[in-house]
């Protein structure tokens, strides 16, 4: 077959035999060659997938459970009313801490948001990625309007066209690097 388009390219790459490249090579060069082209939009979840918390949720096993089941690690926090997002709440911090049933979330929030807009450039939130040093985004159209949200992970899932698996977990702890086997 010859490629004629990146289409044809992209698919001839997908038909190689693993003794030409790894599976793993493949996805890593048809990531590549597609990033250019694609929008945040194409690669964040979906408003209506993403799972919520309320300023004034309580933090007691049902609001843990639900969001520990959710799959993610990052939730907006919206106020009152449901319509703005006032700081964003990480099961990684709520696992260090004593959380009493009668603490809500406002407590536990990082305020600190940050927004991309659905059109830009996936170079371009990897732009803001960098420039604010942040780990998540809240997604909007053109008129302000949540659409979505957009972490880390699922940007370098686009760019190396997989998501690195890694068990180690101790990379806070300079002893644990140094022991660690590779």
């Amino acid at each position: 077959m010859e490629a004629k388009t990146l289409k044809d390219f992209i698919e001839i790459l997908r038909d190689l035999p693993d003794d030409v490249l790894s599976q793993k090579e493949r996805l890593m060069i048809i990531a590549a060659m597609e990033f250019k082209n694609l929008k945040v939009s194409d690669v964040m979840t979906p408003r209506e997938k993403v799972t919520f918390v309320n300023i004034r949720d309580f933090l007691g096993p049902l609001t843990l459970d639900r969001l520990y089941r959710s799959g993610t690690s990052i939730f907006p926090v919206v106020d009152e009313s449901g319509r703005q997002v006032v700081g964003v709440l990480s099961t990684d911090r709520l696992n260090s801490l004593e959380i009493r049933d009668n603490d809500t979330a406002e407590k536990y929030l990082d305020p600190r948001v940050c927004y991309l807009r659905e059109d830009y450039s996936l170079e371009q939130a990897v732009a803001a990625f960098i420039r604010t040093h942040g780990y998540f985004f809240v997604v909007v159209n053109k008129m302000g309007q949540l659409t979505g949200t957009l972490n880390f992970k699922e940007i370098v899932g686009m760019i190396m066209g997989y998501y690195p698996k890694d068990d180690f977990d101790q990379d806070a702890s300079l002893g644990a690097v140094i022991r660690r086997k590779l």
